[in-house]
């Protein structure tokens, strides 16, 4: 049960950082259109 806690920890950091991966981008995109 540790171990499965500990990868879906894992997971949920990646979601997050592809989470925030994504907002740069969009904010990115959005400059580049002003």
């Amino acid at each position: 049960v540790e171990r499965h806690d500990f990868s879906l920890q894992r997971v949920e950091k990646q979601l997050e950082k592809l989470k925030d991966m994504h907002e740069k981008a969009k904010q990115k995109d959005l400059k580049k259109w002003f």
